[in-house]
């Protein structure tokens, strides 16, 4: 769950597979809920996406 408005949390649960099911308020706030069905799941042996990783300088 997230805000509607929280565009970057949505997008990294539609990218991880999970999908809108509808809004809801929770403890006041209204909340979008995303879910995934589990033959929607990915299996065990099933190859990860590929990432790019870069250093932060601190």
């Amino acid at each position: 769950m997230t805000r509607p408005d929280n565009a970057r949390s949505r997008a990294v649960m539609e990218r991880c597979g999970l999908t809108l099911r509808g809004e809801l308020d929770f403890h006041g706030w209204r909340q979008v809920h995303y879910a995934i069905d589990r033959q929607d799941w990915p299996l065990p042996d099933a190859q990860a996406p590929s990432i790019k990783i870069r250093e932060v300088e601190r």
